[in-house]
């Protein structure tokens, strides 16, 4: 291949070693404050002491072969890889022995997230993904203490291809691609009044998001940009003519969607974890508007055997299909593939699906109300305040709404699918309310009510109702 053909295949194809350094350092900050807000609740989502003892994961058999936090059931052993997983996380930052930290920040990411995957939000999928296709790229060759010790090539060539930066750029264009095939509902494809919808759900909207709500006309275009963005996630970051300006235009455009989403959802850190895995994607013509283009030595040959080469690209290879297979079965369950397929990209943690707002937004607002019933016969709010120390736990989680893990645990996810989960959940709230209340005030009882919305356009919403979703008795009571 003559230099202008090797030009233009690595414009294509390839990702550029400065931006690869952006990403390692966003990936690196926004994993300690992951883990920062997530060491607030050790004991209720990681111990055994809390919501999901690990004898529930033991009966009720899960994905990962990374299981490492669940070796230990006390907060001090949690608390102990969560150490060891910040010390990753500020060496990835850094750049210090880059991609030893980027394997165990993926591992200890994986085993994190084995640990109670019932909590998981679309931040936490993307974080994993990142990380994994992180490990096969040279994410310390610039800005980095590697790098000044002269561990790389001082004349390594800004633009790199391989396989795995391909394979980085199909898995970001067919998330956002798939996120819009499975918007089907008319309020995304023929009223076009989804994100007005969007913003009327108060559970996930930020007050001042209300604002916008006076120009539907405009939200409306907003709603159709959304759509062709997403559709076209594929085609702007994998062109492959005028590939670098068209891959800068996309890149730019889905950075201000997330912005966008960011500033008027709350979704905890999705539009941060967007941002980050999309700044690897800026091309090194990107670069070039703000320096001087220099003349890119050649690349030389790869250090890394040929045949270790081989079976790293193949493995590569393998699990892009599998990345491609599984995003395409959401909006077409057809190609939905058989529990032995799942289970390889499962156990890597590479399982995803992009399905926000999808296939529309909720007309239904879903809120929780937990009830106790005490020894004296007295029907308490326990989200209202109790003496003592124990009980501020349950406190600070209802109250942190933006982080929203308690919500999401006992209504989004756990409990419809997974109806075990209810026990160890009534028994930590029991456990949590009575350590700290004289023996009348103690509960005998948890009942959880769900109180239910239902949203309209331009109009008061209708008169909420109520429902029981289950009863548990206290132990002991």
């Amino acid at each position: 291949m003559d230099s202008a053909g090797r030009r233009r295949f690595e414009a294509w194809l390839g990702l550029d070693l400065r931006s690869l350094a952006l990403m390692r350092m966003g990936a690196g900050v926004t994993l300690l404050v992951d883990l920062a807000m997530r060491s607030r609740y050790l004991e209720t989502f990681y111990s055994d002491d809390g919501v999901v003892p690990r004898q529930v994961l033991s009966d009720n058999a899960w994905w990962s072969l990374l299981e490492f936090h669940a070796l230990g059931g006390s907060s001090e052993f949690q608390g102990v890889l969560f150490g060891v997983a910040a010390l990753a996380a500020l060496a990835l930052t850094l750049g210090l022995q880059t991609r030893i930290a980027t394997v165990l920040c993926w591992a200890l990411t994986v085993s994190l997230h084995a640990r109670n995957p019932y909590i998981m939000l679309g931040f936490d999928h993307l974080l994993r993904i990142v990380l994994f296709w992180s490990m096969f790229l040279p994410l310390g060759a610039r800005w980095s203490i590697d790098a000044r010790r002269g561990t790389r090539p001082a004349r390594q060539p800004n633009t790199v291809v391989s396989v795995a930066t391909a394979v980085y750029l199909l898995q970001l264009g067919v998330m956002y691609t798939v996120a819009g095939l499975v918007k089907t509902d008319e309020s995304w494809r023929q009223s076009f009044t989804a994100i007005e919808w969007v913003i009327r759900d108060s559970s996930w909207a930020w007050p001042h998001a209300a604002f916008f709500l006076q120009f539907p006309d405009a939200l409306r275009v907003l709603t159709v940009v959304t759509m062709l963005l997403e559709h076209a996630g594929v085609l702007l970051l994998l062109c492959p003519v005028f590939s670098g300006p068209v891959r800068t235009l996309g890149v730019m455009a889905l950075m201000a969607l997330q912005l966008g989403i960011g500033t008027s959802m709350q979704l905890y850190l999705f539009p941060v974890g967007n941002l980050v895995a999309l700044v690897a994607a800026l091309p090194t013509w990107f670069w070039e508007r703000w320096s001087p283009a220099e003349e890119s030595p050649d690349p030389g040959p790869s250090s890394i055997p040929s045949p270790l080469r081989w079976l790293r690209d193949g493995f590569l290879g393998a699990c892009a299909v599998w990345v491609v297979w599984i995003n395409f079965a959401t909006p077409y369950p057809a190609l939905e593939p058989a529990d032995w397929v799942r289970w390889p990209g499962y156990a890597l943690g590479l399982h995803q699906r992009w399905e926000l707002y999808g296939p529309g937004p909720r007309r239904v607002d879903k809120q929780s109300l937990f009830l106790g019933t005490t020894r004296r016969g007295e029907i308490v709010d326990v989200s209202t305040p109790a003496p003592g120390p124990h009980w501020q736990v349950v406190q600070s989680i209802e109250s942190d709404y933006r982080y929203r893990l308690l919500t999401v645990f006992s209504l989004d996810k756990a409990f419809p699918a997974h109806p075990y989960l209810r026990p160890a959940y009534a028994e930590w709230i029991c456990r949590s309310w009575n350590a700290d209340v004289p023996r009348p005030r103690q509960l005998v009882d948890v009942k959880l009510i769900s109180v239910l919305s239902y949203m309209r356009l331009r109009k008061e919403n209708r008169e909420p109702r109520a429902f029981l979703e289950f009863e548990y008795p206290c132990p002991g009571s």
